[in-house]
């Protein structure tokens, strides 16, 4: 983070809209992040539901629930 201030800092920016950049790109890079890593569950969750059993409705050889 030192880093990137210095440089917006070189580039003739002050140290609050330099702090304030930086955290808006660390901002959108976790959203990305946390876009992959639900892209991934989705991804392993949804092929399941194909491994579910359809229900009959009013079917007579169901054995009652307790």
């Amino acid at each position: 983070m030192r880093r990137a201030t210095e440089h917006f800092l070189a580039l003739g920016g002050t140290a609050s809209e330099a702090r304030r950049q930086v955290q808006t790109q660390a901002s959108h890079l976790a959203y990305i992040d946390v876009f992959h890593a639900l892209t991934l569950v989705a991804a392993t969750i949804i092929p399941l539901a194909w491994c579910l059993r359809r229900v009959r409705l009013g079917a007579s050889n169901s054995a009652p629930a307790h």
